[in-house]
């Protein structure tokens, strides 16, 4: 194609010339053609972009989209001295569809204080997968009320994006809410309203969907099936999902590709690696996703030679790894301490230009440090060009579970100066750091700062981690007090900590009151005994330590008698 002979600019007929225009950035669009479309560009800006309309420049800004340059897409836009509704969707589209969030959501902005242009369905659908990717959900509920106020609060494909932004947000009520109110529900929105329970591990309430679903005489497609599936992942019930892949069977969906994945997903999960074996082997096609979830299959069941063996495997059949199959490989490094494999993935890492992704790089840093490489994790987090919350919680981890306690509460600091905000993960990593060298005060700073500052709910895990710290300080009565303030007679992890560290300090009052909170929630728990006894030992408590003993025996016997008693009420009760 050689545009410049195709286009004919400037001809007498404008139409003539918006046809020409056009069919070639079309034609750009289908093929992926970015040169071409480079070259229909640069003739267009030499006889004014703006001599066909905005329509063109549209054209121009989803012709760049499609081919991968937001760059030049966002430059077109910019240089448009027209702009309508549909240029505005295009560019909003554009950077939401490459994860650029929050310029999309500050072009929505500007769009509206131009006052020039009024959102249409298309504006508000792309805006608000914006939402959902910055987790913007205060501003997604003000696009929500712009909804309403124009009227496309009954449209379907409205109603599910909107109902999609609530349930990444997290807010599934909220999500629910919007499937309640839509007077009209297609498969659009039930599948919508699956997946989004499917993704937050709300399992049950998918199937149950599913079931009102075909009561209303709607029938699934691939996607609701792979959805349904992921639900039996999450709830792990491998019942379950054979019922539902059944039913894909029946409905002609079996060779489905998003199906197969969801498949062996779900046999993944379910801790059933011949079972997803068995459907990988069978599946005619295979896309990356397929690759990497098998692999995963081997790395969740600690087979580091089989997942190696697949990842070859991989790379023979021609298809190229992504980032999600390299965090699966270096996780298994991780847990088996392989750094030779480990510094060949890296090396891979490299090859393939995934070295600079977040998540593979936290991953990385994650691996050397189990490792016990300290100076590889540091280059690799130092080399990375953008470091999310996450990243910055692996350094941290990290280095507190190689002993550098210091260093990763200096890391904290750092992370602080960025401007990244620390999430729940961190405040566990870094009270962790905190626990290992006993600071009681600079444990609870972090905890406050986090907590108070950054607006993070503490949860039962960090109140453990704040226990663990007055331990290892010796400030035991101040972490009773705390776990009775919590009225965490139920926290089983908390009082078995506690417990430890009075077995420590051989504190045996404290101890007692520690064993018997325990004995509430599990009377049977080896743990607690073996620290009861061991505090008892240490106190020559032997007297003590016998009655222990018996009453362990005791209990273990009394259990049988209950279930002896049960069984026969049961079958008085029958007769």
């Amino acid at each position: 194609m050689n545009p410049h002979l195709q286009l004919g600019l400037p001809v007498s007929s404008a139409s003539h010339n918006y046809y020409n225009v056009h069919t070639l950035l079309q034609s750009c669009i289908l093929k992926k053609d970015i040169a071409s479309g480079r070259a229909v560009c640069s003739l267009l800006v030499k006889y004014g972009i703006d001599q066909l309309g905005a329509y063109i420049g549209t054209h121009l800004i989803r012709m760049f989209s499609v081919c991968g340059s937001l760059t030049e897409a966002n430059h077109v836009f910019e240089s448009l001295h027209s702009r309508n509704v549909f240029s505005w969707c295009a560019i909003i589209s554009a950077n939401a569809r490459a994860e650029m969030y929050e310029h999309a959501l500050d072009l929505y902005t500007q769009m509206l204080e131009s006052r020039v242009v009024v959102p249409d369905g298309h504006v508000f659908a792309s805006v608000l997968h914006a939402c959902a990717g910055a987790s913007a959900l205060s501003r997604g509920k003000l696009i929500h009320m712009q909804i309403t106020e124009g009227r496309f609060q009954d449209d379907e494909y409205i109603g599910s994006t909107l109902l999609h932004m609530y349930s990444t947000c997290g807010h599934l009520t909220d999500a629910h809410k919007v499937f309640d109110d839509l007077p009209k529900k297609g498969l659009i929105t039930w599948s919508a309203m699956i997946s989004a329970y499917a993704q937050h591990g709300e399992g049950l309430r998918s199937l149950s969907l599913f079931y009102q679903m075909q009561h209303c005489g709607i029938e699934p497609d691939s996607v609701t099936l792979s959805s349904l599936l992921k639900a039996c992942s999450g709830i792990e019930s491998m019942l379950q999902g054979n019922i539902v892949y059944s039913y894909a069977i029946e409905m002609g969906y079996d060779t489905s590709i998003i199906v197969g994945n969801a498949l062996i997903d779900m046999y993944v999960k379910c801790a059933t690696l011949d079972n997803a074996c068995t459907v990988f082997t069978a599946l005619q096609n295979r896309d990356v996703v397929t690759w990497s979830i098998i692999i995963s299959g081997y790395v969740q069941e600690g087979f580091l030679q089989g997942a190696l063996i697949k990842f070859q495997q991989m790379q023979c059949s021609g298809v190229e790894p992504n980032e999600a199959t390299f965090v699966s490989l270096l996780g298994l490094c991780s847990t088996t301490t392989a750094i030779d494999e480990g510094n060949l993935i890296h090396t891979l890492l490299v090859n393939n230009h995934c070295e600079q992704d977040v998540n593979v790089g936290s991953a990385l840093v994650y691996m050397y440090l189990k490792c016990g490489n300290l100076r590889d994790a540091q280059s690799v987090f130092e080399r990375l060009p953008h470091k999310t919350v996450t990243t910055w919680s692996a350094m941290i981890e990290g280095l507190a579970r190689q002993g550098h306690e210091g260093l990763a509460l200096e890391v904290f600091d750092s992370m602080q100066k960025t401007g990244v905000k620390p999430d729940e993960g961190t405040l566990i990593s870094l009270l962790s750091a905190s626990g290992h060298v006993g600071l009681k005060e600079g444990g609870f700073d972090a905890f406050n700062l986090i907590t108070h500052f950054h607006k993070v709910s503490p949860s039962v895990d960090h109140f453990n981690c704040i226990v663990d710290i007055l331990g290892r300080s010796g400030f035991l009565r101040e972490a009773e007090d705390l776990l009775v303030t919590l009225e965490a007679n139920t926290n089983l992890i908390g009082w078995l900590t506690l417990l430890s560290h009075c077995q420590n300090r051989g504190n045996v009052v404290l101890g007692r009151r520690c064993f018997d909170q325990v004995m509430y929630v599990d009377c049977n728990n080896a743990a607690a005994h073996t620290l009861m006894s061991s505090i008892y030992s240490q106190a020559n408590m032997v007297e003590d330590l016998q009655n222990l003993e018996s009453s362990r025996m005791f209990v273990h016997g009394g259990t049988v008698h209950k279930e002896l008693a049960r069984s026969s009420l049961i079958t008085l009760f029958n007769s």
